[in-house]
């Protein structure tokens, strides 16, 4: 029931006074509420925009372990070969000292003679604590530092 047309009808199809008055009043609050609605569309709009870019970020955070991880895993089973000399003497080296100091010196080794030397030593130390900690500092912290020097692709 649309009280504005009703109003009209009454006075002969000429509008009164108060009734152009509530119809002004009505289209205000029609434009304020369409305008509420405008801006509570372009805060969603906004708060959308910016799930958009978490996910964004996520996905190339996923797609960079992703290739680390695919790299990491590629040297790993390239490490499966004898170790030489040097790394023997590296293993005999670091295989009393504490893990942390372990992790600290297969991550020197790592940097100066290359990855798969570090991970031949780390795989012979025997001990899944510090090949996994290892791994996590190749992907977390070295990752890209080897890729400069050349060491991965």
């Amino acid at each position: 029931m649309d009280l504005y047309r009703e109003l009209i009808k009454e006075n002969d199809g000429e509008p009164s006074a108060s009734t152009e008055k509530a119809g002004q009043k009505e289209e205000k609050e029609g434009n304020l509420r369409i305008e509420d609605e405008i801006l509570e569309l372009e805060r969603k709009i906004a708060n959308k925009k910016g799930e958009l870019e978490k996910i964004k970020k996520i996905e190339g955070d996923v797609e960079k372990i992703n290739t680390s991880s695919q790299v990491i895993s590629h040297v790993v089973s390239s490490s499966n070969e004898e170790m030489n000399e040097e790394e023997k003497d590296s293993l005999r080296e670091i295989k009393n000292l504490p893990r942390q100091k372990q992790l600290e010196v297969l991550l020197e080794v790592a940097l100066k003679k290359g990855v798969n030397s570090s991970v031949k030593i780390a795989r012979s130390l025997n001990n899944a604590y510090v090949l996994d900690e290892f791994h996590d500092a190749l992907v977390d912290r070295l990752y890209g530092e080897l890729v400069e020097k050349g060491q991965l692709k």
